[in-house]
């Protein structure tokens, strides 16, 4: 008696699943992580600054929006505010975040941007078009004057867009884009 062609690979695969599956059940019963983990995009980080009960840096994730702030303050927007606001906008990592609190509830959220070298020491890649002078200093060769220079020329002349757009200021070349990019 012969077995039919098809039999063999089918037999083979049910097999496979079983021990994929088993395994799995066995992993997951240990406390282990599962036999097949999908990692999340890497998160991006928001600085709660003054006025909140937990300030320091705080994970996000995509689509991570101020109502959820205000969920993790434990204290509800004032009317006013929830007017002014919307509390669908998404968080933008690099974000620092301060807000006022009156009599109990959030009467005012200020948005502002988290020093370069904040940004630098959390893996978020810096914009040109986001920094102040002190930003421009913390990278390597940027003195006062030099980071002043590129500040007013980009009040002048209007944003650079991208860090290779900086080179239009005198004294950044090519070399000070190569040992910045990393940044950006």
């Amino acid at each position: 008696m012969s077995t039919p062609p098809g039999t063999v690979l089918l037999v083979l695969g049910v097999l496979g699943l079983l021990l994929v599956t088993d395994g799995r059940r066995a992993v997951l019963q240990n406390g282990e992580p599962p036999a097949f983990y999908l990692e999340q995009e890497s998160p991006g980080w928001v600085m709660f600054s003054s006025g909140f009960p937990d300030p320091g840096g705080h994970q996000i994730y995509d689509g991570e929006t101020w109502g959820d702030v205000m969920k993790l303050t434990g204290l509800a927007p004032t009317p006013e505010l929830t007017r002014k606001i919307a509390l669908s906008s998404p968080l933008i990592s690099g974000e620092r975040l301060d807000i006022i609190v009156t009599e109990g509830q959030v009467s005012e959220i200020k948005r502002d941007w988290m020093s370069s070298g904040q940004r630098i020491a959390l893996s978020i890649p810096l914009h040109p078009d986001r920094m102040t002078a002190e930003d421009w200093q913390v990278l390597p060769g940027v003195g006062p004057r030099l980071a002043e220079k590129i500040c007013a020329d980009r009040q002048l002349n209007g944003d650079f867009i991208v860090l290779e757009g900086v080179r239009r200021v005198s004294g950044v070349g090519a070399a000070k884009i190569a040992a910045w990019r990393k940044f950006f």
